[in-house]
């Protein structure tokens, strides 16, 4: 879901791009047919000519105003998969925080029984205390994992919500420009 997002965030970002350049194409077609119905009312041409600029005029509008509500509804749609995507993350850093969390406690509970020797000591047999020793490196590796993972998510996660702010700029400003 992860590396798919990126790929959906640029292909969207495209689409807004297209949109853009269509609603700049429709501002200045509007620009000048809004040119052209002011000369033709200096002019005084007949009726008919203002009739079909003013159509016209009306057209350009409502296809920019029809460019402008599918570059919102984009951004919309662009909003919605990051906030899935921030949504899923934040649960994924909770529950490694959880499990991070508990591997602290039981290092403590070791380091407070004199950590490893407590640990070795207090074992029934020397196979278990060899099987101990063994373990203990591996633990030590596998909860520095779990600290990377955890800095990794953290990371991954504020720059989908820089993204996500980033998007409802863009969708504050399509929304003033629609209005």
């Amino acid at each position: 879901m992860l590396l798919a997002t990126p790929l959906s965030a640029t292909a969207q970002s495209r689409n807004t791009d297209e949109y853009r350049k269509r609603v700049e194409e429709y501002k200045k077609s509007l620009n000048k047919a809004t040119a052209e119905v002011e000369t033709l009312k200096k002019e005084k041409k007949s009726a008919s000519k203002q009739l079909a600029a003013i159509e016209r005029e009306m057209r350009l509008r409502n296809d920019y105003i029809g460019e402008v509500d599918k570059e919102r509804k984009a951004l919309e749609r662009s909003i919605n998969t990051c906030n899935t995507t921030i949504d899923s993350l934040d649960r994924v850093l909770a529950h490694n925080r959880e499990v991070y969390a508990e591997a602290v406690r039981v290092a403590y509970r070791n380091y407070r029984h004199n950590s490893s020797r407590y640990y070795i000591f207090s074992s029934k047999s020397l196979m278990e205390a060899a099987r101990r020793m063994a373990e203990m490196p591996h633990v030590a590796d596998s909860r520095q994992v779990l600290v990377d993972s955890i800095n990794v998510q953290s990371e991954r996660l504020a720059a989908h919500r820089e993204v996500l702010a980033l998007r409802g700029h863009e969708l504050d400003s399509v929304s003033r420009a629609l209005e």
